[in-house]
């Protein structure tokens, strides 16, 4: 079940920050690391489908997207800690055993929210996934409505052959193969436009803009992180309201704007407002898009015999991704110079643009189970147009 991953999750969460709090050697605090690393692989798989298929369409964006809030809370979290522990004697030690509290905390609360209506469906426990479709739809016609789709949509899934990673990642199906590589498209853009450059070198950034003192920069670098999580908010909110495409387009657009303005700070000396500004405007439009987004449309266009195995593969882009920017950027940097290094990244941000603009259809309030007739029709019309033009 879903949840027994995320729980294993959390224990690797644990198990890891322990270990590197008491690491006496550099195996050792690898060790820990690799835990910790398991436990990031599953946790960024396993909740966004968990969430997807437990609750109703109109409130999806929302709901899917609040991990990443979490996430970033949590990432504001360790600015401030190592703001707090700034000059105590081996620091870090206390801040990874700190990681170690929510993971346990969260082991015990996983157990109290429901299970997957689909995967109790699929394990043969109908009466309690139409418990479960009951406290989070509301009506009963709704949530009956709802278990005869899964029924519906699981007994389509067992006519056809057993799924191989081939089939996931070539579908003979074209729809199918479409909405799996739209999803990996998403996830290579909301990486490839440089978030692991500017995350990683935050710091560095604001202090080869002139801000030396090391106090000051760590509160530059958690203003720009609670500007991340601000906006994340903001997103989440607007996600079922507005729609996804007009927020990843919005987001795209900011993103190329921020370049431009993270290589104007680089440019000159002492540009420490206009370098602030650049990563605070860089972090908004990622966060109203790219970043809750690609968790949300991901978890929902997936098609479902596929959406386990498919996320992990969408996760597994955005982290070859981020691991191949953030240990070649000082390098470009050096090589590119700062400004260079930065509008390398612009045509990313512009093709993110023209890919959501002409290849990502809107999802808002189509439920999982509605997902391959949107796709078809957008597939015909796109054919109809094509012959018509032709």
């Amino acid at each position: 079940g879903r949840k027994k991953a995320i729980a294993v999750a959390y224990v690797m969460f644990f198990a890891g920050s322990v270990v590197i709090a008491a690491a006496g050697g550099f195996p050792v605090l690898m060790s820990g690391r690799v835990a910790q690393g398991i436990g990031v692989g599953i946790a960024l798989v396993v909740p966004p489908v968990l969430k997807a298929e437990l609750v109703p369409a109109n409130r999806r964006g929302g709901l899917v997207s609040i991990g990443d809030v979490c996430t970033n809370f949590g990432i504001l979290l360790g600015y401030s800690s190592g703001l707090i522990f700034y000059g105590v004697p081996g620091a870090w030690r206390y801040m990874f055993a700190l990681g170690a509290l929510p993971a346990a905390l969260l082991l015990c609360l996983i157990w109290s929210i429901p299970e997957s209506p689909r995967w109790l469906v699929r394990a043969g426990k109908e009466a309690k996934a139409l418990r479960v479709l009951g406290a989070v739809h509301d009506s009963k016609l709704d949530a009956a409505t709802q278990l005869a789709q899964i029924k519906a949509d699981l007994a389509e899934e067992a006519r056809k052959p057993p799924l191989s990673w081939r089939e996931v990642l070539w579908s003979s199906d074209l729809t199918s193969r479409r909405r799996v590589w739209l999803g990996l498209g998403v996830a290579f853009f909301s990486q490839a436009t440089g978030t692991e450059a500017v995350v990683y070198y935050a710091a560095s950034i604001v202090q080869a803009a002139g801000v030396t003192d090391v106090r000051h920069t760590l509160l530059a670098i958690m203003g720009v992180g609670l500007c991340k999580v601000v906006f994340l908010l903001i997103g989440c909110s607007l996600f079922d309201k507005v729609g996804r495409r007009p927020m990843l387009l919005t987001s795209a657009a900011g993103l190329a704007i921020s370049l431009v303005i993270l290589a104007a700070a680089a440019s000159g000396d002492s540009n420490a407002a206009l370098a602030i500004g650049g990563l605070c405007g860089f972090m908004a439009s990622f966060s109203i898009g790219f970043s809750p987004l690609v968790y949300v449309l991901c978890s929902e266009i997936f098609p479902s015999a596929m959406r386990a195995r498919a996320m992990s593969l969408a996760l597994f882009t955005t982290r070859v991704v981020a691991g191949a920017i953030s240990s070649s950027f000082v390098s470009v940097r050096e090589a590119a110079t700062p400004t260079g290094a930065w509008l390398l990244f612009l045509p990313v941000a512009l093709t993110a643009f023209l890919f959501v603009l002409f290849l990502v259809p809107e999802t808002k309030g189509v439920s999982l189970e509605q997902m391959p007739d949107l796709f078809e029709k957008k597939r015909k019309g796109t054919s109809t147009a094509q012959a018509s033009h032709a």
